[in-house]
């Protein structure tokens, strides 16, 4: 579904993870892997199914940093590493 999604779009930009970085105090000494589960479910996909992507540092919320992920189809490396060079 998501090749599908990025048929005809050059880039396609999410959040990096579904929530803002947690403070190290929250997950310090936390071996369940829910933190890990939730902070990798965004970026999990492009991975899987073999898609460029990079984060890119973003806004801050509270203090924390807010990542956006950028996702491209098949051989589109380079494309997104311009875009990001442009963006900085």
């Amino acid at each position: 579904e998501l090749k599908r999604t990025l048929k005809g779009v050059d880039v396609l930009a999410t959040p990096t993870t579904c929530i803002t970085a947690p403070r190290i105090s929250e997950v310090l000494g936390r071996e369940d892997g829910a933190v890990r589960a939730v902070l990798t479910r965004n970026t999990v996909y492009a991975s899987y199914i073999g898609l460029p992507a990079i984060s890119v540092p973003g806004l801050t919320v509270d203090g924390l940093p807010l990542g956006v992920q950028l996702m491209g189809d098949r051989n589109t490396d380079r494309h997104l590493i311009e875009l990001v060079k442009t963006l900085e």
